[in-house]
């Protein structure tokens, strides 16, 4: 099944959404810190990189372009106020200054596929 957004065409995979659904349950292979997506052909959006479980927030910006837009899904481990350890799956929009207009017109129109 794909989703496509109605104001840019743009699809999501079948890969990433199964990807994500496994992911979300920590299900193998899809035992990770996170994923990186990228736009294909102004059409698609497709899994770009994945980063190990061993990976940190620090990698997963690094990984990050530049000067092009990106999605990003990380699983953030914190603890709580009381002590608690705990993680939240946290969905960004990777849209850097420097990156063409164009571009940032389609990740922007395209995030809620």
């Amino acid at each position: 099944r794909t989703t496509t957004t109605m104001s840019t065409g743009v699809a999501v995979d079948d890969a990433v959404s199964s990807a994500f659904q496994k992911f979300k349950l920590g299900q193998d292979p899809y035992k990770l810190r996170y994923f990186i997506y990228k736009i294909e052909n102004k059409k698609t959006i497709v899994i770009e990189k994945q980063g190990e479980l061993s990976k940190t927030y620090d990698d997963f910006v690094e990984d990050l372009p530049e000067n092009d837009c990106r999605y990003g899904l990380i699983d953030i481990e914190f603890e709580t106020a009381d002590g608690r350890p705990t993680s939240k799956l946290v969905f960004i929009s990777w849209n850097p200054d420097n990156s063409p207009v164009r571009s940032k017109m389609l990740y922007s129109g395209s995030k809620e596929a």
